[in-house]
């Protein structure tokens, strides 16, 4: 085997001796080409979970890079009010946010290797669904005109950071912790 070479790979990937180098990268080259032609043999290698997480891309940057601004020329010709604007596209964003993190925290949750250190990055994950609900709904009542729930979205969303601080600050101790500890247990 040679370097670099992992033990699961073909034999058919390595060059032979009696085949050039030259040969081999011209079939690799072919093996490529027919793979570019072919994008449906693509599509059975990916697992469901994986097919899933594309098609969420695809949907989500279609969204932002097709359905955004035809919403906003849909409401330019319809000549809405800048209030509109604002919460539509932050509802769109708010939207697009909260999945990607939810995905995160299940992700973290389901490998869930290193529970001390993971709690704290669940925690800090939190934050984007907490800080975009908060934005959204601070952002729905002023636009109605009901300025004193303003201050309700706002004080959970300050509380909340605080609480991401306290634990980005914790994980950052836990983190260096066990280095050091490990750095004493190794060197002993």
């Amino acid at each position: 085997m040679s370097y670099g070479a992992t033990p699961n790979q073909d034999e058919e990937s390595a060059p032979r001796e009696s085949e050039s180098l030259l040969d081999h990268g011209r079939s690799m080259q072919a093996a490529v080409k027919k793979l570019m032609h072919s994008p449906s043999d693509l599509v059975g290698q990916y697992k469901p979970h994986q097919r899933a997480r594309l098609l969420w891309a695809g949907v989500t940057a279609l969204s932002v890079l097709v359905g955004l601004p035809f919403l906003v020329l849909k409401l330019s010709l319809m000549q809405s009010e800048i209030r509109v604007y604002l919460v539509v596209i932050s509802a769109i964003f708010c939207a697009l946010a909260i999945p990607i993190s939810l995905y995160s925290v299940r992700r973290h949750l389901l490998h869930f290797w290193v529970p001390p250190l993971q709690i704290y990055i669940v925690r800090i994950l939190w934050m984007v669904p907490v800080y975009s609900v908060t934005t959204l709904f601070s952002l729905c009542f002023w636009v109605a005109g009901q300025e004193s729930f303003v201050y309700v979205a706002n004080a959970v969303r300050q509380c909340y950071e605080a609480y991401t601080l306290y634990n980005l600050f914790s994980f950052m101790i836990g983190e260096n912790l066990g280095r050091l500890l490990w750095l004493d247990v190794y060197y002993e």
